[in-house]
């Protein structure tokens, strides 16, 4: 019977870490997008979307120093 509990003590932990990046990526994906300006003060513009197997990355480039940044959403 420890064992279980144990076993259920572990996939609450592993939720939780789950969750917990998953909003560090968030604000991470935020910052990053800035309300769609670039740090040099440029404007991000849509570049492509990547897809990957459990998200889907968003590329654009800066339309005044040609930095890249990608915004990742998870499904």
């Amino acid at each position: 019977m420890d064992d279980f509990k144990v076993d259920i003590i572990m996939g609450i932990i592993i939720i939780a870490i789950i969750f917990l990046l998953s909003g560090i990526q968030s604000c991470t994906n935020d910052k990053d997008w800035n309300n769609g300006h670039c740090p040099c003060g440029g404007n991000w513009v849509y570049e492509q979307a990547v897809g990957h197997y459990t998200d889907t990355g968003y590329l654009y480039h800066c339309d005044s120093c040609d930095n890249y940044i990608e915004i990742n959403k998870r499904y």
